[in-house]
């Protein structure tokens, strides 16, 4: 299954780097320099996971989280931060965010993190669509497993 991912970050030369890192790791990497640039190309474009920056000047994070989910977009996102942003990345994870990343971050702290996203959002919709309680039930207990091992990720960094 092809894996399309929105970066969003402001700092042009920041965005272009990891855009080239994200490329080994996605089929499609698709870039924004702000929030409402990114709103636009969520409207028109099938994205699976959204990598963005929690503090820019047109729109912050939660901002954008808030307008992605007010027109219906339900795409995991995360969130990358820096130590004067640690308000607003408390903000964005009680909006629904799946995790923030403290800048500077290694790519690959990021890359893991962005494919265990991706891996519990796989299964969160297995989940759903699952015809049998036998299913359900096999979905549930690896849902529960990956968000114990994403929580010990990011407690231990």
């Amino acid at each position: 299954m092809p894996k399309t991912i929105l970066f969003i970050e402001d700092n042009q030369d920041y965005r272009e780097t990891l855009a080239d890192l994200l490329s080994d790791s996605f089929d499609c990497v698709l870039t924004a320099a702000n929030g409402s640039e990114a709103l636009n190309i969520a409207k028109s474009e099938h994205i699976d996971i959204i990598l963005s920056d929690v503090s820019m000047p047109e729109m912050r994070g939660d901002d954008f989280l808030t307008r992605l989910r007010a027109i219906g977009k339900t795409t995991p996102i995360v969130f990358l931060t820096g130590n004067a942003d640690k308000d607003l990345a408390v903000s964005v994870l009680r909006l629904g965010a799946a995790d923030v990343i403290d800048k500077p971050a290694q790519y690959s702290t990021i890359r893991e993190c962005l494919e265990q996203v991706i891996e519990i959002n796989r299964r969160e919709s297995a989940l759903h669509h699952a015809k049998t309680e036998a299913e359900a039930e096999k979905e549930k207990k690896m849902l529960g497993l990956l968000r114990v091992v994403n929580d010990r990720k990011r407690k231990s960094s």
